[in-house]
């Protein structure tokens, strides 16, 4: 092997990693990018209650989808092939143990794209095939929704 700058990089982020303790090798449900637990940090279920599902956790802040409130306003929505519902979803401050707030995610699916308003403002387009980017609750709790609505 021809040892080269982006060898010397590696080797010296990876002994850096080892003697921090950071675990270098991870699993492919590790590396997903909606891999949540962060080693138990956030729990599946808030509260053990299976209304309040885990769909993100990050910088100490779980999210939930709270399925009591789930909405399926129509399944054919405004126009044919449309697909419409609405959902709670509420931020959990880990470290201090409180829920600091919800928002209502209002969903349409169409056959010109995916749209999200968040507490019934303007209607928003989003790619529901992203796996990195601002959007990730938007875009875990629209899979989650879909995938309980079809299941």
């Amino acid at each position: 092997m021809k040892w080269n700058m982006k060898n010397t990089v590696t080797a010296i982020l990876l002994g850096a990693a080892l003697a921090c303790g950071v675990p270098t090798v991870l699993s492919q449900q590790d590396m997903s990018p909606f891999s949540v637990s962060a080693a138990g940090m956030y729990e599946d279920h808030l509260w053990g209650d299976s209304n309040y599902e885990l769909v993100r956790g990050h910088m100490g802040y779980g999210f939930y989808i709270d399925w009591s409130s789930y909405v399926l306003i129509s399944e054919r929505g405004i126009g044919p092939g449309q697909t419409r519902f609405a959902v709670n979803v509420i931020r959990y401050n880990v470290e201090q143990g409180t829920v600091d707030g919800s928002n209502t995610y209002e969903y349409i699916e169409s056959r010109q794209g995916t749209y999200c308003s968040i507490d019934g403002g303007d209607f928003r387009a989003f790619d529901q095939n992203k796996e990195f980017g601002y959007n990730q609750i938007v875009i875990e709790t629209y899979k989650r929704c879909m995938q309980n609505l079809y299941n």
